[in-house]
């Protein structure tokens, strides 16, 4: 009973957190594997390890949804592209909102980081998660710090495409960070350089192609809702990691403000007064 309750406090500091990130109070919350991409308006985060041992990675979760809905817009003009296109330009995506948030929050940044190299050591070959090694790869050349394992699995990468490619769009990718309507530009100039899409000679996006693209995560939505989730069923990726239960650490892990800490961290933004929001979509 005293561990539920922890674990019920966990959880909702997390999504105070989340919604202090990205100001915006009216994001809606539930147990459950995030997606990739994350929505706008529904965050899913898995259930809290009973290992205080994995909680920066678990954090992590929260973390990346909400520099998604601070940094990302819906808005851009998208280009008709396959579906794994699409996959690793949406990892690209959201490697450049976790490295636009992690300059501001470093204890977010260092869950982040200590995510993707437990991501990474439970990928036997660069292959199985090719959109993912894109993500990775940008936060290399970032100066992002990445495990060996994260290192390997992007010359494996390279090695696949073509490292002239990745060298040649590198600064390009630097350069537009802060701009994701350039960022995207960029993101489809690569996959033409390692021909994962075709050359389009007009240059033309079909506007169609956003509401497409939107109304995707808007079907995601409504098939988690059908799916009536609850904390018992919902299935997360790093369960398999959780260990016996120390209460008395976990007492500690709440208590104690860390200054590295996002949870931590991002809790003092909630006490500030946050803006009205309204949900263009």
């Amino acid at each position: 009973m005293k561990w539920m309750k922890r674990r019920e406090s966990l959880h909702e500091a997390s999504v105070s957190s989340l919604k202090a990130i990205s100001q915006q109070k009216d994001i809606s919350s539930r147990i459950g594997t995030p997606l990739r991409p994350p929505s706008k308006s529904l965050a899913q985060i898995s259930p809290v390890p009973r290992s205080s041992k994995n909680l920066d990675i678990w954090r992590a979760e929260s973390d990346f949804q909400a520099f998604w809905m601070k940094y990302h817009s819906n808005k851009i003009i998208k280009k008709n592209v396959s579906f794994i296109a699409q996959e690793i330009i949406d990892e690209l995506e959201i490697s450049r909102v976790e490295i636009l948030g992690g300059r501001e929050l470093k204890g977010a940044k260092k869950n982040i980081s200590k995510y993707y190299s437990k991501i990474s050591e439970e990928i036997f070959d660069f292959s199985e998660a090719t959109p993912l090694i894109f993500n990775l790869w940008l936060k290399d050349i970032s100066g992002n710090g990445l495990s060996r394992r994260s290192k390997n699995l992007i010359s494996d990468l390279e090695n696949e495409y073509g490292s002239s490619a990745f060298e040649n769009l590198r600064n390009e990718f630097l350069n537009s960070l802060d701009n994701q309507g350039l960022f995207y530009t960029t993101s489809i100039k690569l996959l033409e350089l390692i021909k994962l899409i075709q050359i389009d000679s007009s240059n033309d996006s079909n506007p169609e192609d956003v509401s497409e693209y939107e109304n995707s995560n808007e079907d995601n939505e409504i098939n988690l809702e059908k799916e009536n989730l609850t904390e018992d069923d919902s299935s997360s990726k790093f369960e398999s990691l959780d260990l016996e239960v120390d209460i008395d650490e976990l007492d500690q892990e709440i208590v104690q403000t860390s200054s590295e800490g996002s949870i931590e961290e991002e809790i003092e933004l909630g006490k500030i007064e946050q803006p009205e929001f309204t949900d263009n979509r």
